[in-house]
């Protein structure tokens, strides 16, 4: 394919207004963490003519839409993408099924401790709809103009203004400034078979996360657990799993937290303890979010443009609309969503490219 400088960037500032305790940060499953987006953009440079609207039957004449086409200004709540393959079996999908946070966990409740409930908030989705009149072209992602970056001269700003020691304000924008790794963006794209792919990006993505392990959501610092019976107390195994007879209990976990979070406190004394790792050496096979790395920085991404391109894409047909539909969240599972506090402030950039076909 001869490659074309057809560009499709969306940027917006993104602020988030979020929570969390001295010297303790409950993540998502307290519903603490807010993210507002104040503004985003979708636009298009370059020399080949494609146009996006937010409506089906256009008007296409413009390379650009912002917050006052698609209205949007509302708050967000982290989420995740866990269970996915349950709706995306279905005939007939308006938008991706986000999952909502944990809350109190109950043996004898399924639900509140793995396949919780479809998040009704919390996350932005739009449909777009692309057209083009010029040539047939295959689009996917830019990861080297695709990035969530935290704002640092504004959350310098609102730190400024706090009524707490330089401890404590130091502390809080380091938070701040952290909190946009855990962010995520997602496209859903039905195909000309029907089919329907969907494709979760990852600009910070170092390692794999995992969609189940123990957690403390009171944050009492210790990993919450039920009675089994009688004589036997343990932890409870949070997310998406099936094969619970291979995960392995410890009666003699080590409690060496450096700084509490939901994913990382103690083990309470007198409950048998999950010890993740020999579970997965075990057998135990939890849910993996299968996310693209955008990130170039990441050993083993050298060729990321190549590695995009095959497990991304989608088609637009010169005199056809072509619909995608796009997701902004912050996934509550990964582990970097800790320590988001107060209101911070990010930019994201979100770019496509493109090539004849």
């Amino acid at each position: 394919m001869k490659k074309r400088a057809l560009i499709i960037g969306g940027f917006g500032l993104i602020n988030a207004l979020v929570v969390s305790g001295i010297g303790m940060s409950l993540a998502w499953y307290d519903s603490a963490s807010l993210l507002k987006v104040d503004n985003i953009k979708v636009s298009f440079v370059g020399e080949m003519k494609v146009y996006v609207s937010t409506n089906p039957d256009g008007p296409f004449d413009s390379h650009t839409i912002t917050n006052d086409e698609w209205g949007y200004s509302g708050i967000y709540y982290p989420v995740s993408s866990m269970y996915s393959d349950l709706w995306l079996n279905q005939s007939n999908i308006d938008e991706p099924l986000f999952r909502s946070a944990y809350r109190n966990a109950l043996q004898s409740d399924e639900s509140t401790y793995k396949e919780s409930a479809i998040a009704a908030e919390g996350y932005f989705t739009t449909d777009l709809y692309f057209y083009t009149e010029a040539r047939d072209a295959l689009i996917t992602i830019d990861p080297s103009a695709t990035s969530f970056i935290a704002n640092e001269e504004k959350n310098k700003e609102t730190v400024s203004h706090m009524d707490a020691s330089e401890e404590k304000k130091a502390e809080t924008l380091a938070g701040l400034n952290q909190a946009h790794k855990a962010m995520r963006f997602s496209i859903l794209e039905q195909d000309k078979n029907n089919d329907y792919h969907y494709t979760v990006f990852d600009p910070y993505k170092e390692s794999e996360t995992y969609f189940a392990g123990p957690l403390d959501l009171n944050g009492d610092h210790e990993y919450d657990y039920y009675s089994e019976s009688s004589l036997v107390d343990k932890e409870f195994m949070f997310g998406q799993y099936s094969n619970s007879d291979k995960i392995i209990y410890n009666d003699n976990m080590d409690n060496d937290v450096d700084k509490y979070t939901s994913f990382s406190s103690n083990h309470a004394e007198g409950v048998q303890g999950i010890d993740f790792e020999a579970s997965l050496a075990n057998g135990f096979t939890p849910a993996v979010e299968q996310s693209v790395s955008i990130n170039p920085k990441i050993e083993g991404n050298e060729n990321i443009d190549e590695e995009i391109y095959d497990q991304f894409s989608f088609r637009i047909n010169r005199f056809e609309v072509k619909k995608i539909t796009l997701s902004i969240y912050v996934e509550g599972w990964d582990r970097d969503n800790v320590n988001i506090t107060q209101a911070g402030s990010f930019i994201a950039n979100i770019q496509f490219k493109g090539e004849d076909r």
